[in-house]
């Protein structure tokens, strides 16, 4: 997954749930391909899974980020605002969770906060772009690639 090969990520992480299903960190592995493929329902069931699962798990903040940014994709806004925000407050949130955040809050139209998040971005990563982001998050629809840049261009407008 982290080398692109979502295709081929998908099949595994569904051979892993298949061997066993209430393998949390593997149903939202699929939510996270899931997001990157364009398969929103499937990102939103598995990762809803995936907390009921494990619901302290050690990788909350990027179940919560993912699903954020996947509701905001849906057009979800409220929840995925609550759940960016949500995301950030769990321990060992790192820079990207508070890309998917400013990315959330973007393209849900909340372009000051998104702006004050790259800030806080670039105090760690230097120049994190629209590139950046999607080096690490290949998302597979034009449209999602479009929203995002989009969104980096709004926000980063605002940013410091």
């Amino acid at each position: 997954m982290l080398r692109g090969e979502l295709e081929e990520s998908k099949v595994a992480v569904e051979t892993s749930i298949m061997l066993n299903p209430s393998f949390a960190i593997a149903q939202y592995s699929r939510g996270w391909v899931g997001l990157q493929l364009g398969e929103n329902q499937v990102c939103h069931d598995r990762i809803g899974f995936a907390r009921r699962l494990s619901p302290f798990d050690p990788l909350k903040f990027a179940m919560l980020g993912v699903l954020g940014l996947n509701l905001a994709l849906m057009g979800r806004t409220d929840e995925a605002i609550e759940l960016a925000r949500q995301s950030l407050r769990q321990a060992n949130a790192h820079y990207l969770v508070t890309a998917f955040a400013a990315v959330t809050h973007a393209v849900s139209g909340q372009v000051e906060q998104a702006g004050r998040y790259l800030t806080r971005i670039r105090q760690v990563s230097p120049g994190f772009d629209a590139d950046d982001f999607l080096t690490v998050f290949q998302f597979q629809r034009h449209w999602d690639r479009q929203r995002v840049r989009k969104a980096f261009r709004d926000m980063g407008k605002l940013a410091a």
